[in-house]
């Protein structure tokens, strides 16, 4: 015998009640429990958290996604004219974003669809052999969102790098937790070059981004991680940088990253794309651990051995030349003793630190060691047997990662100031010449274009530096009136405030 549940309503009344809405629920779990009983789904995990709005079927997965294949065709350029058999090589036109200014079309053609082992991959997929690509990435960044969050433009810019990029077709077809993810990331980027603010192109792309969590959250529960999980977690967090729904901010993909290097372990880089995806990586991550105030584990041995490996000596300046590389390897160092600085003036301790003094002070001279061998390799200037004739993209990638060594030459000098009264006033000197060599790249350079995305980070240290100067003397002259050894807390809060750092 069924039981009857009513909900009652008449012209005067169009409202629900508590025990109407408690019926509408328990109808609801009932439904749901026999149709799970009927499709023998059983009960599943998410440890994930993923919204449910993001979850479909594969039935409702397969019909939405031919459905948004067919709309989106309506966005692309009509095809050239051609007889039929030219098809195969007519290609969409990505239309470029008037508001990023962008007038240029590129055409791939369907012949490029196949990896070197004859293996396909879907059509959309080809959007990451789209030329200057990198450059329309981060030009879209900066238009949507150029004065807030610092980090997100070195993300971007990291991310954004044309090796990586130009690798993912060729990694179509390794497991279905990347293919989802590259799906989920070209989408995307399709929506951020073509002109569009199509509801259903979005909605369709939330659905993608729904399923390449879906397949990541089974691929973390594995029991074996590998390299595609990795590598699924930072392309989703290219994803990340790129959409500007806050309903996303509930997971954060950098982090996620970092837990999934840690469960791989030194050990398993190995093959040439681990190697790239670990020195993209190694900056957010050493950046991430400064501003976040934690341990960076890329100075650990056996993290600093992995990065050591991944040096290819050539003699252009790419993400793994010896430059790059090494100064990441003496980078990784400055988080922990950051931290711990920021830990001694916190409590005020009046006894000497003179260890962590020293490793600071080691720290500092590492830096200058690598300017002093490094610089005259990085830039143009200087007589005819100095001068180098770096590309302009050479050029650039000099420019980043000189103004990345003043950059944490400053954080160090600023950091042994506050602990050390010794030295405050010589290490205090150091911190302002730094700062000062960083405003005057920054003053040649456009820091809301492409090319100058690289420089905001710099530029945020350095005026938060000399923004505090005037605070920091006068707290070194109470200092040396009241004997303390460190700097004031409330002088250090303020500047670390300045600098969007967590105290």
């Amino acid at each position: 015998m069924h039981q009857f549940e009513f909900i009652n309503q008449d012209a005067s009344n169009r409202s629900l009640s508590k025990s109407d809405h408690s019926t509408i629920r328990s109808v609801s779990r009932r439904v749901g429990a026999a149709t799970r009983r009927e499709k023998n789904a059983g009960t599943r995990t998410n440890a994930l958290q993923i919204p449910d709005f993001l979850v479909a079927s594969e039935e409702e997965d397969y019909t939405s996604n031919n459905t948004y294949s067919a709309h989106v065709q309506q966005l692309d350029d009509p095809p050239e004219a051609g007889s039929d058999s030219d098809m195969h090589h007519q290609t969409p036109a990505l239309v470029v974003s008037g508001r990023a200014q962008w007038k240029s079309e590129a055409k791939i053609t369907s012949l490029a669809r196949y990896t070197p082992d004859g293996r396909s991959f879907p059509q959309q997929v080809c959007i990451f052999m789209l030329p200057g690509l990198t450059a329309k990435i981060l030009a879209h960044v900066v238009s949507a969102d150029v004065h807030n969050n610092q980090l997100r433009w070195v993300k971007a810019c990291r991310l954004g790098q044309e090796s990586i990029l130009g690798l993912l077709p060729r990694r179509y077809g390794h497991s279905k937790c990347l293919d989802d993810a590259i799906n989920c990331v070209a989408g995307r980027i399709r929506l951020s070059l073509v002109e569009s603010n199509d509801r259903l192109a979005r909605w369709q792309i939330d659905r993608l981004y729904g399923r390449a969590l879906r397949s990541l959250n089974a691929a973390l529960s594995s029991d074996c991680v590998d390299w595609t999980a990795w590598y699924a977690t930072m392309l989703l967090l290219l994803f990340e940088i790129l959409d500007n729904n806050s309903a996303h901010s509930w997971i954060k993909h950098a982090r996620g990253g970092i837990h999934v290097l840690l469960a791989l372990g030194p050990d398993r880089i190995i093959t040439e794309t681990d190697k790239d995806l670990l020195v993209i990586s190694a900056e957010l991550i050493i950046l991430e651990a400064t501003f976040g105030n934690v341990d960076c584990f890329l100075s650990e041995p056996k993290w600093q051995g992995a990065l050591e490996a991944t040096i290819l000596r050539c003699p252009h300046l790419i993400d793994r030349s010896e430059a790059t590389v090494t100064l990441l390897m003496i980078l990784a160092r400055a988080p922990d003793l950051f931290r711990k600085v920021t830990e001694v003036v916190a409590q005020q301790r009046l006894q000497p630190q003179d260890q962590l003094v020293n490793c600071l002070r080691g720290l500092i001279n590492a830096l200058s060691k690598w300017a002093d061998y490094w610089e005259k390799h990085l830039s143009n200037d200087g007589d005819s047997e100095t001068r180098t004739g770096l590309s302009s993209t050479e050029s650039a990638r000099g420019r980043y990662l000189l103004t990345r060594y003043l950059t944490f030459l400053a954080l160090a000098n600023r950091f042994l100031c506050a602990i050390e009264p010794t030295l405050g006033a010589i290490a205090e000197r150091n911190a302002l010449e730094a700062a000062s060599e960083i405003a005057f790249v920054s003053q040649t350079h456009d820091l809301d274009t492409v090319s100058g995305l690289g420089l905001r980070l710099a530029d945020k240290v350095a005026q938060s530096i000399q923004d505090s100067a005037a605070d920091w003397s006068y707290s070194m002259s109470l200092r040396t009136l009241s004997e303390s050894r460190t700097i004031n807390v409330e002088t250090f809060s303020s500047w670390c405030a300045l600098l969007g750092r967590v105290v």
